[in-house]
């Protein structure tokens, strides 16, 4: 995931890429165990992951994006009108 989309929603590790593979699966399997071993974390992750979806995706939102992309589709289009 990207900062900016996961918040405090979780946690972030370098990519294999970056690290490695080899380092990243010891990477990944330690932060696997430390939230498996934590359920206080989880909790804390799972609340935070639920409070950003219901602020991000209400239906008014959705509805105002879906406005916005089907305008500008139109308009790169050179069709635009009243939505």
């Amino acid at each position: 995931g990207i900062p900016e989309a996961l918040g405090d929603a979780g946690c972030l590790l370098d990519p294999p890429a970056v690290v490695g593979a080899g380092p990243f699966a010891g990477l990944l399997a330690t932060a696997i165990c430390d939230l498996a071993g934590d359920p206080l974390a989880r909790a804390r992750i799972g609340a935070a992951a639920q409070a950003r979806a219901a602020a991000a995706f209400t239906e008014a939102r959705m509805v105002a994006d879906w406005v916005i992309l089907v305008r500008d589709t139109l308009a790169a289009k050179g069709s635009v009108g009243p939505i």
